[in-house]
């Protein structure tokens, strides 16, 4: 392999595990709602503590905050609470 085929090898790589490493809503159709801008999705992710069932909601820059119910208690997947 020359050097102009490992540099364009790298490079691709690096895009591709970019893209994988994007959360679903940047490249999967129709996972917007009424709620978003136009055109493009909030950009909000739902977490998951596999331990725990504690749900919390990512943004894309890095913030993550408890998602809470109407009544302001953390929404857990586990059905005791947490």
């Amino acid at each position: 392999m020359n050097w102009w085929q490992l540099t364009a090898a790298v490079g691709v790589g690096a895009i591709f595990a970019r893209v994988v490493s994007l959360p679903p809503h940047y490249w999967m159709p129709g996972s917007s709602d009424d709620t978003d801008p136009p055109n493009r999705g909030s950009g909000l992710v739902i977490y998951t503590d596999a331990r725990t069932g504690l749900q919390y909601l990512g943004t894309p820059s890095g913030g993550l905050t408890p998602r809470l119910d109407r009544d302001g208690r953390q929404i857990s997947t586990n059905p005791q609470g947490n």
